[in-house]
């Protein structure tokens, strides 16, 4: 995978922004995942932790013509029965991946019907914010529809052929009412897939922003799940909370050499450690400057 990147970061006093208001914490109730060690996010974290690799050679379609032929693939996919038989067959499998992750986060969260949680039942579910990443889902559908309508004429396309191949698409953009929230977070501009650019200038940004490495572990998911692109952050949200849980990090695999600018920071290379946790960052720097950096720490109540 390349990248190429340009970065900045700021830095801003903490007297200058206001308190945050304590009712406005984000609680994460409830994780889901589908990722290539399977559905369950302890089986997937003990995973990371061995230092695992996910990455194999694609046999899910012929990949002799291509100068890439590896991968992370999702090998012996289980819905759960989490999804109708009906449905099952429909569903490309981003959607069948997007629909079981969901439905065991709310499941977690005690938050399905059946649950009966606490206003769950007065809850409009048409306001409720979802936001959908994935790693160019949909992309079979989309190959489906060209190849029918070059053999079959535009008669011959799902209807699903659009919806289906953008489903990361915004329904909504949203202005957040308070702009110092924004001001907390690193300034970031890069595309970050691990290359030497890249992970370099995203070193420097960090640099910027702690000046004390005594502490800190910096490590990377991707070496052992591959790029899931606009699914990316999604599991590495939850590697970070699995560790902040279990206090062990889990290693950066096949990492040696290490560049002169990355030195004095421990990127856990090649083997886990065990680290006592009071807070965790996860970085996602994307194509077109899709960038999010999000901050998580144990809950007390």
């Amino acid at each position: 995978m390349r990248r190429v990147g340009r970065i900045g970061a700021a830095r801003i006093q903490a007297s200058a922004l206001k308190q945050r208001d304590p009712s406005q914490r984000v609680v994460v109730t409830g994780i889901g995942l589908c990722s290539v060690f399977g559905n369950d996010p302890d089986e997937f974290y003990s995973k990371l932790l061995a230092g695992t690799s996910g990455v194999t050679t694609i046999d899910r379609f012929d990949a002799k013509d291509f100068p890439t032929r590896f991968g992370a693939q999702i090998r012996n996919f289980d819905d759960e029965k989490l999804i109708d038989a009906k449905n099952s067959r429909r569903y490309d499998d981003c959607l069948k991946y997007t629909v079981v992750s969901s439905k065991k986060a709310l499941r977690m969260a005690g938050l399905e019907k059946e649950a009966n949680a606490q206003g769950y039942g007065q809850l409009d579910l048409t306001r409720v914010g979802v936001l959908v990443g994935t790693g160019m889902g949909g992309l079979s559908v989309f190959q489906d529809g060209v190849t029918n309508l070059v053999t079959k004429g535009h008669r011959k396309i799902s209807p699903f052929f659009i919806p289906y191949a953008i489903t990361n698409m915004g329904g909504a953009l949203l202005a957040i009412d308070q702009a110092e929230l924004a001001l907390r977070c690193m300034i970031c501009a890069v595309l970050t897939p691990s290359t030497l650019v890249g992970d370099v200038a995203e070193v420097k940004a960090v640099r910027k922003v702690f000046t004390d490495f005594g502490h800190i572990k910096m490590n990377s998911t991707k070496s052992m799940i591959g790029h899931c692109l606009g699914a990316a952050g999604g599991l590495e949200a939850i590697a970070v909370i699995k560790a902040i849980e279990t206090g062990w990090v889990h290693p950066t695999l096949n990492q040696d050499n290490l560049v002169e600018e990355v030195a004095g920071i421990d990127t856990v290379a090649n083997e886990k450690k065990q680290h006592a946790i009071t807070a965790g960052i996860s970085n996602s720097f994307g194509f077109g400057g899709h960038n999010s950096v999000c901050v998580f720490a144990p809950f007390k109540g």
